[in-house]
């Protein structure tokens, strides 16, 4: 079934909008993302692309791979299906929790290029070192292990920062 695991990442993104002392945020004023990695069974020296994944409005990461009724209409369970065809297929997913969303630090800051937009960019450079390191079968695009292969998946609030 692959492996499962959540880890934190940290977002030097500050936690207010203000800049303010942190709020809901760790005593650095750094922001703790928190992520669901979901990697296919593979073996030694194998490495896949990787999609990101984030929630809709006032939902949060995938936490489990389910799978539902053919022809189900709910958007999380599509997205769960959709994560577990991905998996399934020989992509690692990578689901996180928006800033201020489940157990995600920060305050919540619609399409924020200062905080949401670097916050992704932390998740991508984690995605990145733990490759690199040989902890994550990442998959990449430059012989410096530096540029993984990566794509994106959202609905309505966790598409967005896609476009930022």
């Amino acid at each position: 079934t692959g492996c499962t695991k959540r880890v934190p990442i940290v977002s030097d993104a500050s936690s207010n909008r203000d800049g303010s002392a942190p709020t809901n945020a760790n005593a650095d004023g750094k922001t703790m993302i928190s992520a669901h990695v979901f990697v296919p069974r593979y073996t030694p020296g194998q490495t896949f692309p990787v999609v990101l994944h984030s929630h809709g409005w006032g939902g949060s990461k995938l936490t489990a791979i389910t799978q539902v009724a053919p022809g189900s209409k709910d958007m999380f369970r599509i997205n769960g299906e959709l994560t577990s065809s991905l998996v399934n297929d020989g992509y690692i997913v990578v689901s996180f929790s928006q800033r201020g969303w489940g157990t995600s630090e920060g305050e919540i800051a619609v399409m924020s290029p200062e905080r949401e937009t670097q916050d992704a960019k932390a998740v991508i450079s984690w995605i990145a070192a733990e490759g690199k390191a040989g902890r994550l079968p990442v998959q990449f695009d430059d012989s410096a292990q530096t540029d993984p292969r990566i794509g994106s998946i959202g609905v309505s609030y966790g598409g967005a920062f896609q476009f930022l």
